[in-house]
């Protein structure tokens, strides 16, 4: 495995001043005697059973941090014994001094891989020895399984959502319009284009809940909605940027429900089983939920515990980086002798600048002012009377003035403001109310207690399409 050699001597400094130490530079200024360690590794699945030399998906035993049973990957109640860098090196040193036979047996037991040790030239590598070893092994105080972290752009996004729940989703939608909501992609079709990008189906399966939710009415449908919306919950809990131990604690408690919703436990139907019993004969008929993705989510809290806030070992940070190399690639080379010619436009100053004109960010000219929130796009006042009648062919506007009046009523005391002269509101017909298709409002986020701001959007072309946002407000 020529990865295991090159990253051998990518560790190789590394490996040393774990051991010995070395005076550093830090930010403040002054110099200290540092220990370097691996304390996270940030991959997809496939890039970490490399990193921690285990068979894969195909092994006994396909979990990189422990060691779950294959036949046991969908059941998240089932809680393994923990990999460790020391556990695998006496596996491997065993199987070294055993016969070729007894030693892979041990080895595929335990779902590991056994690679040779490598000798490095400056020009190519050569192995020496039948010994095998992990690059990682070098480093002291440092632990590839323990290091090896829940990636959720790849686990869930493209995984669990994008691979199994989206597209069993989308197999029962046949043309869907999608909400074009802020700061989430907007998608002109869905259901008959497939996507390799996780983001996207990051996006998608947030929208999918609302775009189907009058579609999918039928008993699997249900189930299948159900099953979606508690992914969508658990993966709220693992994006959050900012934690304490009541978001964790929450976070594992929709994990749990999850499962409940995936399996047969506490008396509950196996919706799982029952949802693939509708299946039959379709594309999904065969989808397997028992895969090493599906159980990688047991490991995501503890990973937050000890690793912080999920982005910090996520791999979308470094994904979103290949943009720009595309871009280069498919605008300014010839698709031959490509490195050449990049590293030459870098150099000359070229830089390739995705267009970063957001028109989700961009407020109107006519902006006012109000408290807190700004709104724009005024338009000409009517009559409760006159906006009633407009819009008689929308329920939402059916005895508009009276429910408005009535939220008024107990939105204002709820909230500290008193009645306009103690008394209760009562709208006339005849006044007057001012729309606005625009505002935006300041506030502070629960989520990462920073301030924050949010647009809604009334229109019926908004950049050549129908935007229309909603709020829940609470009135009381």
């Amino acid at each position: 495995m020529d990865y295991i050699y090159a990253f051998r001597k990518v560790l190789q400094s590394v490996a040393r001043h774990s051991k010995t130490g070395i005076w550093t530079l830090c930010g403040d200024g002054k110099e200290r005697w540092l220990f370097p360690v691996i304390l996270i590794l940030a991959a997809d699945y496939e890039e970490a059973s490399v990193m921690t030399l285990i068979r894969g998906s195909g092994g006994n035993h396909p979990c990189p941090v422990c060691l779950i049973h294959r036949d046991e990957q969908s059941d998240l109640t089932i809680i393994a014994d923990l990999r460790t860098a020391q556990g695998s090196k006496e596996a491997v040193e065993t199987a070294q001094s055993s016969s070729a036979e007894a030693g892979e047996n041990l080895l595929k037991g335990l779902g590991l891989r056994k690679v040779e040790v490598a000798h490095f030239s400056s020009h190519f590598f050569q192995a020496v020895s039948s010994k095998f070893q992990n690059a990682f092994w070098n480093v002291a105080n440092s632990d590839p399984h323990h290091a090896t972290s829940f990636e959720r752009l790849h686990s869930n996004h493209s995984g669990i959502g994008g691979d199994h729940l989206i597209g069993q989703v989308k197999a029962r939608l046949e043309s869907r319009g999608f909400p074009r909501w802020r700061n989430l992609n907007h998608f002109q079709s869905v259901t008959n284009i497939s996507f390799n990008d996780g983001s996207k189906h990051e996006d998608i399966a947030k929208m999918m809940v609302y775009a189907s939710h009058d579609v999918l009415t039928d008993k699997a449908g249900f189930l299948l909605l159900q099953c979606l919306r508690s992914y969508l919950e658990v993966d709220l809990y693992v994006g959050l940027e900012l934690h304490t131990a009541e978001t964790i604690a929450a976070g594992r408690r929709h994990l749990q429900k999850f499962d409940r919703l995936m399996k047969r436990s506490l008396r509950l139907t196996d919706l799982t089983q029952e949802y693939q019993n509708t299946c039959v004969d379709t594309p999904f008929g065969e989808k397997n939920w028992n895969f090493p993705k599906m159980h990688l989510q047991q490991h995501a809290f503890d990973d937050i515990v000890r690793k912080g806030a999920s982005r910090n070992f996520g791999a979308k940070i470094d994904e979103s980086m290949h943009a720009a190399t595309r871009a280069a690639y498919l605008r300014q080379t010839n698709f031959k002798n490509v490195t050449p010619q990049y590293i030459r436009d870098q150099l000359d100053g070229q830089e390739i600048f995705l267009d970063d004109y957001d028109p989700e960010q961009q407020a109107p000219s006519d902006t006012e002012t109000v408290g807190n929130v700004v709104v724009g796009s005024r338009k000409t006042p009517t009559s409760f009377a006159d906006l009633e009648n407009d819009m008689k062919e929308d329920a939402a506007f059916t005895r508009f003035r009276l429910r408005f009046a009535e939220f008024l009523n107990n939105f204002l005391p709820a909230f500290g403001y008193g009645l306009p002269q103690g008394k209760r509101v009562a709208l006339q017909p005849t006044q007057e109310i001012i729309p606005f298709q625009f505002l935006k409002v300041f506030f502070q986020s629960l989520e990462t207690w920073i301030d924050d701001t949010d647009y809604l959007r009334c229109s019926p072309s908004f950049y050549n399409s129908e935007r229309y946002d909603a709020a829940l407000v609470k009135d009381h």
